[in-house]
């Protein structure tokens, strides 16, 4: 597991010469229960240093990650968030960290989400700090972490410390007090202040007048207070050098800049110089760098940590430092200017200064700053190797966005003449889900690089990684017979040892099998795939592979193996489980609806719909709505049942999602047949193309004949596919066509086919929503047919169902005349105590739209509110 650099995540040590600036602190602290704080201003106005101060005054949990440029990835970014929460609850978001580390691209809402998740449970607040968040230009990590404050339970806070504001809805917060904001006026140093610092922490010993003048001159700005006050104490007349002191900010700073370099020796100023390209440093990496047996490493930076010059300690053993990131700029500009004018005896080049930073990270476990180094240094050979990894690619490991970004760089004649760089290249772009045209050219043209013979190992893993990536560009589109080929080319060419692009194949020669309906061979690619994945800890592809399991258990009634599955989904993926857990708890739904255990299904059900809500372009959400409309169809609300299929129909159009629209045409199919309406049944029947409905009709119209002529060929079918759901549907649905045709032999023959088909899995709920015909059935070939312990129980239960439907119809009746069934289900939760949110969430229904159900129910009950409403429903005996 990767490493987090502790300095990132170290709160500051609190300043000995600290001047305390009570008032600021008392606001911070009035203000506790804000979701957001946003400390917002310039460089040099003291943000960091006064949350420091509020952090080592305030006892409750805080935790803080120092940013830098390395940070723009957003894989790299939401580790450090999560290794930042570690600091202080270190079992919070391990599931989390190994999806980051995962070969497969992951939704951030999917990690985000989990996290939220974990942190509600805690009983304490936790304040987040994230500090020079002015960094930070990629627009996706704004978007991650505007959806983690909108999401954020009431226990986290977040504190960003910036530059500039960021790219976040911060107008909707202010409005909705739930932000905080402290900026330059406010982070302004008074006049009392400015003395205090200039006269006490610095001795300068100024005047009032004098103190005034450098209080109008910065504007209270400390940076240049400090910088001015440095300048003063090496000045042999500081009151000429007050009166000079003049001109903006920048030209300030360049100024004043210049005058603390000069004034140190030599070799501090090429001590400076030369670590000024690190964003962090230690003595260890500090002396890796630095090419002067005469420099001391620790004994340097023992020197400008005490003598203030710009050198900020990252950790309170003061192990790790960075500088001042105004002073790093100056250095860096000056290190450049040295560079090109001094011989290289003089210093150091900059490349090799670079390569050896490069080559410290690397074997200190640190590869995204190895690699951010090795480009720097224009090594392109060592970048090169660096991306290939040893065990795994490095954009397999988090670090997409700035690979991605470095090769946008490469001159077209540079990544056209290796295809390790093109293959990465296209790896990439597919990752990020950029354009399929370009992701090709890039593969074709490192085809055309590779050598026609097929001996070298290392030419036929790059042929096995271009055809992965090539059935990866299927999927999308749908294209079968494609991702087959090019999945079985992967794994005839990808070396043995190329665990993760060798899954990815794996994976998608699974997926196509599944689309394609070869549900064996699926079974068998799924099985491979996880065996490899658990080999090579890749928890998503082991939790998906486990999920794909179930459901082809599921599709083939086995049902104690598919729960069983579904279940060791849900163990892996932790407590609370991670939002693609969705589709197991859907499973187990399923199965539960199928015992005739609606509750469990109904609770399974909601927590499938809550997870699958996070994530993005799933159909899972369909699937929920459709299951709660079969849950509605079984307690007789129809109403009800016909809302949630509305729903997954608007669902279904506004994602897109037309392969779901059959499913949807279907269950809404049944609940017209429930309600006799056979017109719009059929018309569903014709334009969706659902033959087992059609047969359906033909048997409400005691049309045995009819039915059995669209039978009979589609049982030939699912026999030969070995497709055991659908099988087992059409023998229930002969056994009635025979019964009409009165042939009981036949009848009777094939209701034992399908009981037999049923039996081991126990299963309840297909016979019980035919209700009925399934009795007379059984009735009318009684004689003929063994009536074992598994049929007694369907009867029993079917019996016990419908005697219990008939008492709910009647208490419908009764309630009709006053109360609608979606009124008395809002009055139901009312009296469960439940608020208009908890009740919109639990019918997923908009909150305006429940506020609007409550006006009706208070005004049919004569009821000015929630209590008297309750009473008046108990004397009207609707409760």
């Amino acid at each position: 597991m990767e490493q987090p650099l502790t300095t990132k995540i170290s709160i500051p040590p609190l300043r000995t010469s600290l001047i305390s600036r009570p008032t600021l602190l008392e606001r911070l602290n009035q203000n506790l229960d804000r979701k957001l704080f946003l400390i917002s201003a310039p460089a040099g106005f003291g943000k960091t240093t006064i949350v420091t101060e509020w952090v080592h005054t305030y006892k409750n949990k805080v935790v803080w990650f120092s940013l830098d440029e390395g940070d723009n990835d957003l894989i790299n970014f939401l580790k450090y968030i999560i290794f930042t929460i570690q600091v202080k609850f270190p079992e919070i978001g391990e599931q989390s960290l190994k999806l980051l580390s995962s070969s497969q691209q992951i939704s951030p809402k999917i990690i985000l989400s989990s996290l939220i998740n974990e942190i509600a449970k805690l009983p304490d607040p936790i304040y987040i700090v994230l500090d020079d968040y002015h960094v930070i230009e990629d627009s996706k990590i704004d978007e991650a972490l505007a959806f983690f404050i909108e999401k954020l339970p009431p226990q986290l806070h977040l504190m960003i410390i910036t530059r500039q504001d960021p790219q976040l809805p911060l107008a909707r917060l202010r409005a909705q007090n739930q932000m905080i904001e402290i900026r330059t006026a406010d982070l302004r140093f008074t006049l009392s202040e400015i003395e205090d610092f200039l006269n006490v922490v610095l001795s300068l010993n100024l005047s009032k007048t004098e103190i005034k003048t450098l209080e109008s001159r910065t504007e209270g700005w400390i940076a240049g207070l400090q910088l001015a006050g440095i300048s003063i104490q090496g000045s042999h007349d500081k009151t000429n050098f007050i009166q000079s002191f003049t001109g903006t900010h920048q030209y300030i700073m360049g100024f004043l800049m210049e005058e603390v370099l000069e004034q140190q020796t030599e070799n501090v100023q090429n001590f400076l110089l030369e670590t000024s390209i690190l964003g962090r440093m230690n003595v260890s990496l500090c002396d890796a760098i630095i090419d002067n047996p005469a420099i001391s490493s620790q004994e340097m930076l023992t020197y400008l940590d005490q003598a203030n010059l710009f050198l900020l300690p990252l950790d309170n053993q003061r192990h790790w430092y960075r500088y001042h990131h105004l002073f790093a700029d100056l250095l860096q500009q000056k290190l450049q200017t040295k560079h090109s004018t001094y011989s290289k005896e003089k210093i150091i080049s900059i490349p090799d200064l670079h390569k050896r930073a490069s080559k410290w990270f690397e074997e200190n476990g640190y590869l995204l700053e190895a690699f951010h180094h090795s480009i720097s240094a224009n090594d392109l050979d060592n970048t090169e190797r660096l991306l290939e990894g040893e065990q795994m690619p490095l954009q397999y490991r988090g670090y997409v966005t700035p690979i991605f970004n470095w090769l946008q760089t490469l001159p077209v004649k540079v990544l056209t003449t290796k295809p390790s760089l093109l293959i990465t290249y296209a790896s990439s772009l597919t990752m990020l889900g950029k354009s399929i045209d370009k992701i090709e050219n890039l593969l074709q043209r490192a085809e055309n690089l590779l050598d026609n013979s097929t001996d070298n190992q290392k030419n036929r893993d790059y042929i096995g990684q271009i055809a992965a990536i090539r059935a990866m560009l299927a999927i999308p589109i749908n294209q079968i017979e494609d991702i087959i080929y090019q999945s079985n080319r992967a794994l005839e060419y990808l070396s043995p040892e190329n665990l993760p692009i060798r899954t990815n194949a794996l994976w998608s020669l699974g997926f196509a099998h599944q689309l394609k309906g070869d549900r064996i061979s699926a079974e068998e690619d799924l099985k491979q795939v996880l065996l490899i994945s658990e080999a090579s800890g890749n928890l998503m592809i082991s939790i998906a592979s486990l999920t794909n399991l179930g459901q082809l258990y599921l599709a083939d009634k086995q049902l104690i193996q598919a729960k069983n599955t579904f279940e060791k989904v849900l163990n892996l993926a932790g407590d609370p489980p991670l939002p693609f857990a969705c589709e197991a708890l859907l499973g187990l739904a399923q199965i539960f609806y199928e015992w005739n255990q609606l509750e469990k299904a109904q609770t399974y059900n909601k927590q499938s719909l809550q997870l699958a809500l996070t994530l993005e372009n799933v159909d899972t959400p369909i699937m929920c709505h459709i299951l709660f409309a079969r849950l509605k169809i079984a307690h007789n609300d129809m109403q009800a049942a016909a809302e949630f299929i509305k729903n997954a129909q608007q669902f279904a159009i506004q994602n897109k999602i037309s392969h779901r629209i059959q499913d949807i045409a279907k269950v809404k199919a049944l609940l017209f047949l429930k309600q006799n309406n056979i017109t719009q049944a059929l018309k569903l029947a014709q334009q969706h193309s659902l033959p087992l409905i059609m047969a359906r009709i033909h048997i409400y119209q005691k049309d045995g004949a009819s039915a059995l002529n669209i039978l009979n060929p589609l049982f030939d079918d699912f026999k030969a596919k070995n497709w055991m759901q659908e099988l087992f549907e059409v023998l229930l649905l002969q056994s009635f066509s025979y019964y009409i045709l009165q042939d009981d032999s036949k009848a009777a023959n094939t209701i034992e086919k399908a009981l037999n088909m049923a039996a081991p899995s126990k299963l309840l709920r297909s016979f019980i929503d035919e209700g009925s015909p399934f009795i007379e059935l059984l009735k009318s070939i009684s004689t003929t047919i063994d009536m074992n312990d598994y049929l007694k129980e369907i009867l029993i239960t079917i019996h016990e169902v419908e005697n219990k439907n008939e008492s709910v119809v009647e208490n419908n009746k009764k309630h009709n005349s006053i109360l609608s069934p979606r009124e008395l289900e809002v009055l139901q939760l009312i009296a469960q105590g439940n608020s208009n949110i908890e009740i919109g969430e639990s019918l997923f229904l908009a909150l305006n739209t429940i506020k609007g159900i409550n006006r009706k129910l208070f005004q049919k009950l004569n009821a000015k509110n929630r209590t008297e409403a309750v009473l008046n429903a108990r004397k009207l005996e609707l409760l």
